[in-house]
């Protein structure tokens, strides 16, 4: 699949890459990260309870 991925106007990948390992690879990166924010997103009473 034609991809082209940039990060804060920077070029990552400009390549051809196969669409299971587009998909796998953005889940290994972008999942821990965004599950790692979600605690922030609970009310201040609710994530200092843990």
């Amino acid at each position: 699949m034609p991809t082209l991925l940039l990060s804060n106007g920077a070029v990552l990948v400009d390549q051809l890459v196969p669409l299971r390992d587009l998909i796998t690879g953005l889940a290994d990166v972008e999942l821990p990260t965004h599950t790692g924010q979600l605690p922030a997103l609970l009310p201040d009473d609710r994530r200092n309870a843990s």
